[in-house]
């Protein structure tokens, strides 16, 4: 591959999260140190680096596309009757002629995914729960205590409340416009209401409480 389409084919593989893939898959973590092997500045890369970093990178491209084209998981194995040996590439040939003289890499790999317009909303969906994963700061919700099962109904006390309204604003739940008390320790209004928010759209009983067994994550 030229050099340009390496560096978008790398940088691909890197952000595969952004198709619901994991970039582990692909040896997302592992290309900057072979990159760094292939500087002549540094020592004078060795045919047998070069060869390795080009066998890698070819391997991991075409199991990208399959993994692109056809998913990770053969239906066959689900007990679902989807034909993908018709719709298997070459994958060699693929990444030879359509990859690897590529004036848009990212374009030619674009054409390999499906069009169903499924898949689309889907993608569409993880970007934005990836974004809200970027905003958000990890904190898990602490379990009830001293009864981690316990239903918290409205008016009762929970350690977890400002991490609640948090997620909740983040989420969209509790509208940007609604004041909560700075350091809340009681779940009420108007919290109450924007946890009601949240069980309508997952399809839930609006009751309002938190269920031990069902945290708004």
């Amino acid at each position: 591959m030229r050099y340009s389409v390496t560096r978008v084919m790398i940088a691909l593989l890197q952000r595969a999260d952004r198709k619901g893939l994991s970039p582990d898959d692909y040896d997302g973590s592992r290309w900057r140190t072979r990159l760094d092997k292939l500087k002549p500045a540094l020592r004078s890369p060795s045919e047998v680096d070069a060869a390795r970093f080009d066998l890698a990178l070819t391997v991991c491209a075409m199991r990208y596309i399959s993994d692109l084209h056809i998913g990770r998981v053969n239906p066959q194995r689900v007990a679902f009757a989807f034909d993908v040996q018709s719709k298997k590439y070459d994958l060699a040939e693929f990444l030879k002629d359509h990859v690897a003289r590529a004036q848009d890499v990212a374009a030619a790999l674009a054409d390999v995914e499906p069009a169903y317009p499924g898949y689309r909303r889907t993608l569409q969906a993880l970007q934005t729960y990836l974004g809200l994963a970027g905003e958000d700061d990890g904190e898990p919700l602490p379990a009830p205590s001293p009864a981690p099962k316990k239903a918290i109904l409205s008016g009762d006390s929970y350690s977890g409340v400002a991490r609640l309204a948090r997620r909740l604003r983040l989420l969209g739940d509790l509208p940007a416009d609604v004041t909560v008390p700075p350091n809340p320790v009681v779940h009420e209004a108007p919290l109450v209401e924007a946890v009601r928010n949240f069980q309508r759209r997952h399809g839930r009983d609006p009751s309002g409480r938190i269920d031990g067994k069902r945290w708004p994550t």
